[in-house]
């Protein structure tokens, strides 16, 4: 569930930055392209707040993760059965 969760981020983040390329034109033109047209500031903000927020999002996601718990009949504590005791 947690992949999916961190892929719909990414994906949502990805999508975010391409709207904001295609449909605004804020700040200066980093980069002209030659078929016209070029890379605004406000593109490069939106995609690197976007990739931090989906980075931060996977992080959590990876340190948060739940404990295995211990396989069914294993011993606490390390010892073997029959063996000697503390």
């Amino acid at each position: 569930m947690r992949v999916v969760a961190c892929l719909a981020v990414w994906a949502v983040c990805g999508m975010a930055a391409l709207a904001v390329a295609a449909l605004t034109k804020i700040g200066p033109v980093v980069v002209t392209f030659p078929f016209g047209g070029g890379l605004h500031l406000g593109d490069v903000v939106a995609v690197v707040i976007g990739t931090l927020i989906a980075t931060a999002f996977t992080v959590v996601a990876i340190v948060t993760r739940p404990r295995e718990s211990a396989p069914t009949g294993a011993v606490s504590g390390g010892s073997r059965p029959g063996g000697p005791t503390r």
